[in-house]
């Protein structure tokens, strides 16, 4: 079962807004300081079968630490949900579940979006979907001559859909373009330069400059840690110092011990120190290019 796990939050303004027909709930418009000079949106993006209404506790835990801060007088922090359905989101995002999914899906197809935060969500839908056809024992999985071999491409998982998650999903995207073609046979995480000519323009394009946390329940049975723990060491190594895409995204992985499917307080405080950290460094940057010019 998907949950938010956060003790009750204090209050803070919320104004609804119907735009294109859709109820988008604002938090924190009231709270605003005066003398702010930019406002800051997070995108809360709600999990599956739950509804904007859920990620309430979050918007005001997360608002009600970052207006206590110094920064908070020039940056302003609002939070935005709304119910969606494969929604793409702008700016920071945190997604939860299906909403991580979707954050995943932001971060590298949006130019707007700068960060993310995946809470219990996976960048790998092939893995993700053929973990789930093992467990289920589907017929698929279980034909031809090694088991999983004919799943990809199967009634199950039909042609047009493989060919979709090729063109969209994160880490299919960028390990496909690695050798053999295909993500599943990657035996090296360092690319060969000739890999890495065919994939520095996508990913300078997907992810240059952006920022990620990944939040993770090692006992996680819904949404595995296994199932995107490849292309996540995978871009992580290729993020650190002296490797071949070093300082061009920043990455940071963390997995909780004993944790399932949901999102418990100590990923609260991580997701808001990261939005912190964002913030801050914005406005470093902001007064260095000011400097300069």
């Amino acid at each position: 079962m998907d949950e938010v796990l956060l003790e009750p939050p204090q209050p803070v303004s919320k104004q609804i807004f119907t735009v294109a027909g859709i109820s988008v709930a604002v938090y924190g418009l009231d709270d605003l300081s005066p003398d702010v000079r930019e406002v800051a949106c997070l995108w809360l993006l709600h999990p599956r079968l739950q509804t904007q209404a859920c990620m309430t506790p979050l918007a005001a835990t997360t608002l009600t630490s970052w207006n206590k801060s110094e920064e908070s007088k020039t940056v302003g922090l609002l939070a935005i949900t709304f119910d969606h359905h494969r929604a793409i989101a702008t700016n920071i995002v945190l997604g939860v579940s299906l909403g991580g999914h979707s954050a995943w899906q932001c971060l590298f197809h949006d130019a707007r979006v700068s960060a993310a935060v995946i809470v219990i969500g996976c960048p790998d839908y092939f893995s993700l979907m053929s973990d789930r056809a093992r467990l289920s024992k589907l017929s698929s999985w279980i034909d031809g001559p090694t088991p999983g071999t004919q799943f990809l491409g199967s009634r199950d998982f039909p042609p047009g859909l493989v060919k979709a998650v090729e063109l969209h999903d994160p880490a299919a995207m960028l390990l496909g373009k690695l050798k053999g073609g295909s993500f599943r046979q990657v035996e090296q995480k360092v690319p060969s330069p000739v890999e890495q000519a065919k994939l520095l323009p996508l990913m300078k394009r997907c992810i240059q400059g952006k920022r990620i946390l990944n939040l993770s329940g090692s006992a996680d049975k819904l949404v595995p840690y296994r199932c995107g723990e490849a292309f996540i060491e995978w871009l992580r190594v290729a993020a650190a110092p002296g490797s071949w895409f070093a300082g061009s995204v920043h990455i940071e992985n963390i997995v909780f011990d004993n944790v399932g499917h949901q999102m418990t307080p100590g990923m609260v405080v991580e997701a808001i120190h990261f939005i912190e950290r964002t913030l801050s460094d914005h406005l470093t940057n902001r007064a260095a290019r000011s400097t300069k010019i």
